[in-house]
């Protein structure tokens, strides 16, 4: 069994180990020697890649999601797909976190206080927040991530409904995401990037969320964009909360802006596809799928 392995800190954890397959650094994917391997730790592949490695039998992720694969394609070469989710409860503290500083309108206190404005401490109309306290949590898609989520609200006395593709216990299972969403005060996307789900957050969708909390940790093309602005400029959407993103970075870049829309305003809370880098969240995604490749090779 050869593996291929492009990452240099995954090579270095490979090195550091005693596993018991052969490794080898890959210098991208115009290394000749990606047609010898087996298997191959890489986050995306393009379809003539894929073609050009007669022997590949296994790609294992370094991550979760798997957007960066045709899977059909692949599926159809009989190459298995692995992904590691142990980094899922990291991600959920974030998510939770986006909807708590909506709740608690964390940004806003804290951008007006900045400004040396105190929200109307001293008036009749000064500014509350919201609790998380018996909140209807709506979980869209109930992976190793949405259990992490169901776990973190527990404390808070949330009623939690879940749409996923079998049923689930200890949640309250709905069949459509219009029951979901309008049974929900808050909504967390959890679910893959498909073509089922591309843009399934659209502007049917969101008119159901008046007044409600959308938070999206999944990926940004999930909601459709352009509805998005359009339900935060018509303050339909009582606030939005995200990880991830319609736009990114060249590789060569740290700066973009996340939307090709203004969406930024107090109602939003972003941050930048950061949840599974919690510190020491990286190193273990690595080494279990370092872990995982092991065990196949093992088995075969």
């Amino acid at each position: 069994m050869k593996v291929g392995i492009f990452s240099e800190k995954i090579m270095n954890l490979y090195r550091e180990g005693s596993f018991s397959f052969d490794a080898i650094k890959l210098d991208g994917v115009e290394d000749e020697r990606i047609t010898e391997m087996n298997s191959l730790i890489v986050g995306s592949l393009k379809n003539d890649v894929v073609e050009k490695c007669a022997k590949l039998e296994d790609i294992f992720i370094p991550f979760t999601g798997r957007n960066g694969f045709d899977e059909n394609f692949i599926n159809e070469r009989g190459i298995n797909i692995h992904s590691t989710s142990i980094h899922a409860k990291f991600v959920a503290e974030r998510a939770l976190s986006l909807g708590l500083s909506l709740l608690g309108r964390i940004v806003e206190y804290d951008q007006k206080l900045r400004e040396g404005r105190w929200s109307r401490r001293n008036f009749d109309d000064r500014t509350s927040w919201d609790s998380m306290f018996n909140k209807r949590v709506g979980i869209f898609g109930y992976g190793e991530i949405g259990k992490c989520i169901a776990n973190l609200v527990a404390p808070f006395n949330c009623e939690v409904r879940a749409l996923s593709r079998s049923t689930k216990e200890n949640v309250i299972n709905t069949s459509s995401l219009t029951e979901l969403v309008e049974s929900s005060d808050i909504i967390f996307i959890c679910v893959p990037l498909t073509d089922e789900t591309r843009g399934v957050i659209d502007k049917s969708i969101l008119d159901l969320m008046r007044d409600k909390i959308l938070i999206n940790i999944a990926r940004g093309s999930i909601v459709n964009e352009e509805d998005l602005f359009n339900s935060l400029k018509e303050k339909s959407l009582l606030g939005y909360g995200s990880d991830v993103w319609f736009n990114y970075p060249d590789r060569e870049s740290d700066e973009a802006m996340p939307s090709r829309f203004p969406i930024q305003n107090e109602r939003v809370v972003m941050t930048p596809h950061c949840g599974g880098f919690a510190i020491g969240a990286e190193r273990m995604r690595y080494l279990d799928t370092l872990r995982q490749v092991e065990e196949v090779f093992l088995q075969n």
